[in-house]
């Protein structure tokens, strides 16, 4: 009787043992108030915030971990004082002139193969200070295919130690169905989060996205940067920067890109 009592009494702890780990592991999948505070606080538009392993994808394409909701250096400007135009990340691609190596991961199929070196050759021609190259590893720059949320359709972040961002993700899902010209501009867009640029349309993404936010994004949080020189206070239609885009849609550099482009680089 007594070894029939305590087998019960072990699986009635047992079991609330297991109702707290699960709780608890939910529960951490969560974004909480105070992250999104954090995220608010940085500028960054806190609606659609998805957590992800080691922190957030934020405006939809911009990767931010935890340790970057804590870095005060990131507020490089008051968020109130943003407007739909260019700007930069505290954080540039440093030592130049030159090469960014990048690697395309050998699984992705040929129609985004393509879609990279069309995206390389749009920088290329520009006769920047940043040349990229195609390559296989070392690299720089890594391109991987991930399957996440349909609302995005790929994540990237920002350059750290003078060095680009090293991995930017594919959302394959979304993107294999897209026009060639439009999964180009989207690759283009990412590397761009990777050199420094955040999105034109940051602090009012219906620009892009429309009413309510609508429209696939790239996934990254940005912090708000300095606002590029030479560049106008109001919006830029057309920008490659732009937050959301649909298929269909092309988004070569504009002349205000361009401008951007060649003021950091």
């Amino acid at each position: 009787m007594r070894n029939k009592i305590f087998y019960l009494l072990v699986c009635i702890l047992v079991g609330i043992a297991c109702q707290k780990s699960e709780t608890a592991t939910s529960s951490s999948n969560e974004v909480t108030t105070a992250d999104l505070q954090r995220i608010s606080a940085l500028g960054f538009n806190a609606d659609r915030v998805h957590k992800t392993e080691g922190g957030f994808i934020v405006e939809g394409d911009i990767f931010l971990s935890h340790e970057d909701l804590l870095k005060p250096e990131i507020l490089s400007v008051n968020a109130t004082s943003l407007n739909e135009e260019h700007y930069r990340s505290p954080g540039l691609v440093a030592g130049l002139p030159r090469i960014l190596r990048v690697n395309a991961h050998p699984s992705l199929p040929p129609s985004i193969q393509a879609a990279v070196d069309s995206a390389l050759l749009r920088y290329n021609s520009l006769s920047l200070a940043i040349t990229f190259i195609k390559v296989t590893t070392p690299a720089d720059i890594h391109i991987n295919p991930v399957s996440i949320s349909p609302s995005v359709f790929g994540v990237s972040g920002f350059p750290s130690g003078g060095n680009p961002y090293p991995v930017i993700q594919l959302n394959m899902p979304v993107l294999l169905p897209w026009a060639h010209p439009t999964i180009t501009t989207s690759i283009t867009h990412l590397i761009g989060h990777a050199i420094g640029f955040l999105h034109t349309d940051q602090m009012s993404p219906s620009f892009s996205c429309g009413t309510g936010g609508a429209g696939i994004s790239d996934g990254v949080p940005g912090s708000p940067g300095a606002v590029i020189p030479g560049t106008p206070s109001g919006p830029s239609p057309n920008s490659w920067m732009l937050t959301c885009i649909s298929n269909g849609i092309n988004r070569p550099f504009t002349a205000l890109d361009i401008t951007a482009l060649n003021v950091l680089y």
